[in-house]
């Protein structure tokens, strides 16, 4: 089973930082990408050492409620998401997982300082 780190953005990430991938985050995105199970994941950075799950989108989730769970962590906070958006194309319905973050000013600027200092 490909793990969460196949997808090049995250392994970028997580080599460069040292930050791990929980077991929770590899499933979700399976369940998303391959069970097409739920339609969005929320991720977090767990003490500045772990990407995990902070929410979970039912299949009949909106992409409004995504945006809104995106945001939760407030202005000081990065969140990753994948949202598995389906659309129609000549007549035969698809569907892509795409990726997104939502990070402010101040929440980049302090993950850039956190990792000066480790």
């Amino acid at each position: 089973m490909p793990a969460l780190s196949s997808s090049p953005r995250m392994t970028h990430f997580g080599k460069a930082s040292g930050v791990t991938v929980s077991d929770a985050c590899k499933t979700t995105y399976e369940e998303i990408k391959k069970d097409k199970k739920h339609r969005y994941v929320v991720f977090f950075i767990r003490d500045e050492k772990q990407i995990d799950v902070e929410f979970v989108g039912s299949r009949d989730a909106a992409y409004d409620q995504f945006l809104e769970d995106l945001q939760k962590g407030g202005t000081g906070e990065c969140r990753y998401g994948l949202f598995d958006f389906e659309y129609t194309h000549q007549c035969q319905g698809t569907s892509e997982a795409t990726d997104l973050s939502e990070a402010s000013q101040e929440a980049v600027e302090e993950k850039l300082r956190a990792t000066d200092r480790q």
